[in-house]
């Protein structure tokens, strides 16, 4: 008798374990499976060339249903990470702009870099922006303008901004 109980308590420590063993692989495939984004890359919304030895680009805001988020070099090749929009003015004529990655392509990096710059005519004047001057930093937000962020879709809205024809929206993303 006492043989059939080991027997038995043996064959339920199995199961038990058994299935805690397959449970704890799932975990760690479902944390270890996923693309790994290892090089950051300069990230502008498509749109026209501000001309010049440089790859920055602006957005007519006329393109309010949206635009392409190219990293890299657009001159080698459009590398599509994600897509720009923008909301239509609120009643006081501020509007917002989404910046959403594409998590299978790439991530924002870390800390989140954006910048965006505005322009009452095409800036084609062949200078090139440095990003960190552009009208809007989040590192350094102005006054009115806010932000949400969420790293699970990627996905960041920059609103109170002034209304524009033309926008430089520039990010720092991580690419595969």
């Amino acid at each position: 008798m006492k043989k059939i109980l080991a027997t038995l308590f043996a064959s339920a420590l199995l199961l038990v374990g058994g299935g805690g063993i397959a449970a704890a692989s799932d975990d760690v495939c479902q944390v270890s499976c996923g693309p790994t984004f290892t090089k950051e890359e300069t990230a502008w919304g498509k749109g026209g060339e501000m001309g010049g030895a440089n790859w920055a680009m602006f957005t007519p805001y006329s393109c309010a249903c949206g635009n392409f988020l190219i990293a890299g070099n657009p001159k080698k090749s459009e590398n599509k990470v994600g897509f720009v929009s923008f909301s239509p003015p609120d009643a006081d004529g501020k509007i917002s702009i989404t910046i959403d990655v594409y998590e299978w392509k790439a991530k924002f990096s870390d800390p989140l870099t954006v910048h965006i710059g505005y322009y009452d005519s095409a800036p084609t004047d062949g200078k090139n922006p440095a990003p960190g001057q552009l009208d809007v930093n989040l590192e350094h937000l102005v006054l009115g303008v806010d932000y949400t962020f969420d790293a699970v879709e990627q996905k960041i809205v920059i609103s109170g901004l002034e209304y524009h024809p033309y926008y430089a929206v520039h990010t720092e993303v991580l690419v595969k």
